[in-house]
């Protein structure tokens, strides 16, 4: 087992897909309501079309995932 240096699971996390059929979909937890301003950054930042898709899903949620604390 890796020894982290930080919980990860307490960064806002997602992920960026390019899929055939729809284009661009980035996932990302319910913690992107609270900051709706970092959709624009993201789509600046990996030089995403506007007319991409965001979709909440609970795995990228804060506190998801193996934390720190677990053996």
């Amino acid at each position: 087992m890796r020894d982290y240096e930080n919980d990860y699971t307490q960064v806002p996390g997602g992920r960026v897909w390019e899929l055939k059929d729809k284009g661009f979909v980035v996932t990302v937890g319910t913690w992107i309501n609270k900051y709706p301003e970092v959709k624009k950054l993201i789509l600046y930042e990996f030089d995403l079309p506007d007319s991409t898709e965001f979709k909440i899903e609970l795995h990228w949620n804060i506190g998801s995932g193996w934390s720190g604390d677990r053996i």
